[in-house]
């Protein structure tokens, strides 16, 4: 049906274009743009939206419901659309009708209009906090995608690599990391503009790799460590087993507190 090729369009865009635009990226952001450029922002970033204009709904209602969280702000949707700032556009909007279960409507409307107090800046990081929270999903969706893959490519290769596990196992996990990366990256750009009020740099770029490499070097080595010692299909299929239902969320935490201590 149209609705599958669409997908499959996007797929191929997701999937196989931008683990190698990624790649050439990095590459060129490490030996065209020196630090005193990183510093005045510049960097290098391939544009994908022409292709995946047909999910133009998806993105829309994704945008409008981070925006409506407090979580971006119209600058801040422009700037992953590839569009210029506008006056006024950073700015964050929360619903105004909306408060804890168990706060009394009236007190609601007294806090709102406290005036400013000594504690604004707690207020500020914890309002950092929320926001960051707030696209947990997208990280455990690429967690969830990435753990997935891992598992049916071990199940698979146990019944056809017999001896050559561990050969298996190290041509694997070579690739899977960058997949990790490759997964990891989009999200983290996202949240590292959270975290720092505005777009990231170059340099903030290179942080926040360096942190998702260590993530993604750290889940590998424990990875191949645990199938290294299965000696039989059921050994294998007994580990990877439970992983989705136990790693999924851990993963996508790891990258959180990674992200958030690079840009700390």
């Amino acid at each position: 049906t149209f609705s599958n090729i669409e997908q499959q369009s996007i797929e191929y865009v997701t999937d196989a274009l931008m683990p190698w635009a990624v790649r050439w990226e990095q590459e060129i952001n490490r030996k065209l743009f020196p630090a005193s450029d990183a510093r005045r922002g510049m960097f290098s970033k391939h544009v994908f939206q022409s292709l995946l204009r047909g999910d133009q709904a998806a993105r829309a209602a994704f945008f409008q419901g981070l925006f409506q969280i407090g979580a971006l702000s119209p600058n801040d949707i422009r700037a992953l659309e590839e569009m210029n700032p506008i006056d006024g556009g950073d700015r964050y909007f929360v619903p105004m009708n909306m408060s804890p279960v168990d706060e009394p409507a009236a007190m609601a409307d007294e806090r709102r209009v406290l005036p400013p107090s000594e504690d604004d800046d707690d207020d500020e990081s914890a309002e950092a906090a929320y926001t960051a929270r707030a696209i947990r999903p997208i990280f455990t969706d690429a967690s969830d995608r990435i753990i997935r893959k891992e598992v049916r490519a071990c199940d698979r290769a146990r019944v056809k690599e017999g001896a050559d596990w561990l050969h298996w196992l190290d041509r694997f996990y070579a690739s899977h990391g960058d997949y990790i990366v490759e997964a990891f990256t989009p999200p983290s750009g996202v949240l590292a503009a959270i975290i720092l009020g505005r777009d990231p740099v170059a340099s903030d770029l290179v942080r926040v790799d360096e942190a998702i490499h260590a993530v993604a070097g750290d889940y590998v080595g424990s990875s191949k460590s645990e199938l290294a010692t299965a000696r039989d299909r059921d050994c294998v299929s007994e580990s990877v087993s439970y992983w989705s239902a136990t790693r999924t969320a851990a993963l996508a935490d790891q990258v959180i507190d990674a992200v958030r201590g690079a840009l700390a």
